[in-house]
């Protein structure tokens, strides 16, 4: 069997987060000559883009994991990832993974572990015991911010709800913005090093989308 490498789910992540940053500088107004929005709202195309890229992260940490453990991978830096001892043969990685909970912990039959949660997709490769969790746990669980404000700002946008907007009260306190500042408006504020805070964001998740699979 052919070794699989995990540059191919990095490169992956690495082109859509590209395109996602080029969509939110944009603000693209037309969905193309058969769309029916030939002019969205303000502001549509990065509502669009914030809620894409917290999306495009849990599907690659949940790649990363789930392929690591499922073995026979090579990292950026070329050392080699036998299968993990919780995966039996002939079993998906997704599987062993499920099967290490609790009946209560998966009630719902497409239940799956909030892989976009650091804590939440650390856990589970500690549960399926993937050879480079090392790599895996420093870089997810590294300090930084990106990653929960991403998700704070992508569930308010998802969900409108008092809970989530009390979180995007947090960073918008952070950033020292009103009250009334959108979602939007935020991921549009200034950062130290002059970029906006949804460069911030990215470029967070690109550091440690690398190191995860180094």
């Amino acid at each position: 069997m052919a070794v699989r490498s995990l540059t191919v789910c990095l490169r992956a992540f690495q082109r859509e987060v590209h395109l996602l940053a080029s969509l939110f500088e944009s603000q693209t107004n037309s969905v193309g000559t058969q769309g029916f929005w030939t002019s969205p709202p303000r502001f549509a195309a990065q509502s669009y883009s914030i809620v894409r890229l917290h999306d495009s992260w849990a599907r690659f940490c949940r790649t990363l994991i789930l392929t690591s453990a499922t073995g026979n991978v090579s990292t950026l830096s070329g050392s080699h990832v036998t299968r993990s001892p919780a995966v039996a043969s002939g079993q998906s990685s997704l599987d062993a993974l499920k099967a290490t909970y609790t009946r209560n912990q998966r009630r719902r039959v497409l239940w799956e572990p909030r892989w976009y949660e650091p804590t939440d997709a650390i856990e589970a490769a500690g549960r399926l015991q993937v050879h480079n969790f090392s790599a895996i746990s420093a870089a997810l669980g590294a300090m930084g911010t990106g990653v929960g404000e991403l998700g704070d700002c992508r569930h308010f946008l998802a969900h409108r709800s008092e809970l989530s907007n009390n979180r995007v009260d947090v960073i918008r306190a952070r950033l020292g913005l009103p009250s009334s500042a959108s979602v939007q408006e935020i991921a549009n504020s200034l950062v130290p090093g002059g970029v906006r805070l949804y460069e911030f964001w990215w470029q967070e998740l690109l550091l440690r989308a690398n190191a995860a699979a180094a």
